[in-house]
């Protein structure tokens, strides 16, 4: 049985058949897929440092300088070790950091130290680095954002594991006082 085609339903058809033929190119084309790169967290105890001038004082004239870590930018591949059967995942991370300057502030400098840790699926330390940091106020500013350098690393995973079993860690490295003092802050009814 035929169907009678009007001319304008002809083009309508044969568009419709041509883009269908193209599409299918795609079709059986693989995609790369991204990689599933390991979880990044900011540990909320660590995300913000407070330096207080020396002294008892730590109220907000007090204050040298605060820093927090807003954002992490990560990506992530993975490269084979060969005949083993193992992986690496390498990563890399850049921290963006808000610093602001305290009225005790006098050398308009901030100094900072934050962390990068990697634990296994174990929750076992694999490696800790700490990276130093010195935003410098010009002028009259009293708040800087940046974006520190990229941190590289380089996570061995064992075969039979997978990369996103690893997470990684980052936070300012903190004095037992200033970890008391951020938790403190967090208290409610502050």
């Amino acid at each position: 049985m035929n169907f009678p085609i009007k001319s304008g339903q002809a083009r309508t058809a044969g568009l419709f058949g041509l883009l269908f033929i193209l599409s299918g190119c795609s079709l059986f084309e693989k995609e790369q897929a991204q990689p599933i790169c390991p979880t990044v967290s900011i540990l909320s105890d660590a995300s913000t440092v407070t330096k207080f001038q020396d002294g008892l004082g730590r109220n907000l004239i007090d204050e040298i300088s605060r820093g927090e870590i807003k954002t992490i930018e990560s990506s992530c591949s993975y490269e084979s070790e060969g005949k083993t059967g193992n992986q690496n995942v390498i990563m890399s991370l850049a921290l963006v950091i808000v610093a602001e300057r305290g009225p005790a502030n006098r050398d308009r400098l901030a100094r900072f130290d934050y962390f990068v840790s990697v634990m296994d699926p174990e929750r076992a330390i694999l490696n800790k680095e700490t990276f130093a940091l010195q935003p410098e106020f010009s002028g009259n500013q009293t708040r800087v954002q940046f974006k520190d350098e990229p941190v590289a690393l380089k996570i061995p995973v064992p075969q039979g594991r997978r990369g996103t079993d690893f997470r990684v860690y980052v936070g300012f490295q903190l004095s037992r006082q200033e970890l008391e003092y951020n938790q403190r802050q967090r208290e409610p009814g502050r």
